[in-house]
C-alpha cells in the first residue's frame, strides 16, 4: 500500500477498518496474557502440591503457599475475558466460587464462624493429640486412647464444637495478575505492530 494516493474519504474508511481490526487483535492478545496469568497462579510460589509420607505437611498450613490436595481450587481458576469499554480494555483472572467457595478466604483472609464438625463416613472423628490417656467419655465428649504413633494419643469424638478459625490471607490471584502485567503489555504491543505491518 506504500506510495498509494488516497482521498480523505478513502483514508478515513481505511482507518476505521484498521481500528476494528486493532480492537480484535488487542482483545485476543489480552486474553492470551490473562490465560497465562491464570495458569501461573496454580504454580509455585502461589500453589504447591502437598508432599506424601515424610515430606507431607499439614494441608494449607500458614505461612506459605496454598497446598494442593484435591486440585479443586486450581481447576476453578479461569479468565474474565477482556472487553473494550470506551478507550480501555477490562479483563482479569478469577476463581469460580461455585466450585471452590474457599478461594475468597485464601485470597483475602478472614475468620470462619463457629460450627459443629461431625463425621461424614464413620461413626466417630479421630485425630492425633497429646495428654494423659482417658478411656472414658459421654456422647459428644472426646475420648482419649493411647496411640502407637510417636507415643502420643489419638482423640476420638462423636462431634466437635469448633470455635472458628482466623485464616491469614495468602493471595494467589492478585500477585499472579500483577506479575503478568509486563507480559500482557508485551503481547499487546507485538500484536499491534504485527497488525500494522499486515494492514499497511
Amino acid at each position: 500500500m506504500a506510495g498509494r494516493k488516497l482521498t480523505p474519504k478513502q483514508a478515513a474508511n481505511m482507518l476505521r477498518k484498521f481500528e476494528k481490526r486493532l480492537d480484535r487483535v488487542v482483545t485476543r492478545a489480552f486474553n492470551i496474557g490473562l490465560r497465562q496469568a491464570a495458569r501461573a497462579a496454580t504454580l509455585p510460589p502461589f500453589m504447591v502440591p502437598l508432599g506424601q509420607g515424610k515430606n507431607s505437611r499439614p494441608p494449607n498450613s500458614p505461612p506459605g503457599p496454598i497446598g494442593i490436595r484435591s486440585g479443586t481450587l486450581r481447576r476453578s481458576l479461569g479468565v474474565k475475558k477482556a472487553k473494550k469499554k470506551g478507550s480501555r480494555w477490562i479483563g482479569g483472572i478469577k476463581a469460580d466460587l461455585n466450585k471452590a467457595p474457599y478461594a475468597r478466604i485464601h485470597e483475602l483472609g478472614g475468620k470462619t464462624s463457629a460450627h459443629v464438625i461431625v463425621p461424614k463416613k464413620k461413626s466417630v472423628l479421630r485425630w492425633a493429640g497429646i495428654g494423659p490417656s482417658r478411656n472414658v467419655g459421654k456422647r459428644g465428649k472426646p475420648i482419649r486412647k493411647q496411640s502407637f504413633r510417636g507415643g502420643g494419643f489419638d482423640i476420638w469424638a462423636h462431634k466437635v464444637n469448633h470455635p472458628g478459625s482466623k485464616i491469614p490471607a495468602r493471595p494467589f490471584l492478585t500477585p499472579a495478575r500483577d506479575a503478568a502485567v509486563p507480559n500482557v503489555i508485551a503481547l499487546v504491543d507485538d500484536a499491534i505492530q504485527e497488525a500494522g505491518r499486515r494492514f499497511f
